[in-house]
């Protein structure tokens, strides 16, 4: 789960970013698609843990 905390504080990194208004639209396209991605990501390795945590439990 450290894996998946780690890609949920960059996306919560980047979508904070992106809400500053120093930055042009370019900027902010990126952060955002950034914050997505990271966001799916953690989604990702989360289900990844639980399927290998509920595979330890059947098997102990």
């Amino acid at each position: 789960m450290a894996d998946a905390t780690a890609a949920l504080e960059d996306a919560h990194a980047a979508a904070s970013n992106a809400q500053s208004p120093k930055i042009d639209n370019e900027q902010f396209k990126s952060l955002a698609e950034c914050a997505v991605a990271k966001s799916f990501e953690a989604i990702g390795l989360a289900e990844q843990a639980l399927a290998n945590h509920q595979k330890s439990s059947e098997s102990g």
